[in-house]
């Protein structure tokens, strides 16, 4: 695995590689976020990574600078506590962005937004691929 990816899809071949490490079988999944409309039925977002069961489901969201990730992760959030099903829901982030000051300002607030999202059937987590790596390795 690249500890340091260069870009958004080296990201996903890494997090594709963990998640294989870990026995789990990641798939690329639609579904239709709370925005599409009826008009636009073929409006609908991947998934980066969904466990077969659905109960595990991973949204990358890679980013070297400051720009459009950073509202991006909120309505990711929102989305898939509304829309989405599925048990535990990922924003897993990679990019140098996520380090500077900006960055951790955004995942500290998106952390918030998650928690106050969180309900008994949906877990919402914001997460680096290096908390991923230790939240797997939990029973």
């Amino acid at each position: 695995m690249n500890g340091a990816a260069q870009n958004g899809r080296a990201f996903r071949d890494d997090v594709r590689a963990l998640l294989r490490l870990r026995g789990l079988e990641p798939v690329q999944t639609e579904y239709r976020p709370i925005w599409a409309t009826s008009r636009h039925v073929a409006e609908s977002c991947i998934v980066d990574y969904a466990g077969q069961s659905r109960s595990l489901v991973i949204e990358c969201r890679f980013q070297h600078a400051s720009g459009s990730a950073d509202t991006k992760i909120f309505a990711d959030l929102y989305s898939a506590a509304r829309s989405l099903d599925c048990h535990v829901y990922v924003v897993l982030l990679g990019g140098q962005h996520w380090q500077t000051q900006r960055g951790q300002a955004v995942v500290n607030a998106a952390r918030t937004f998650a928690s106050e999202l969180t309900t008994e059937a949906k877990a919402l987590h914001v997460m680096s691929i290096w908390e991923l790596r230790e939240w797997l390795k939990e029973p």
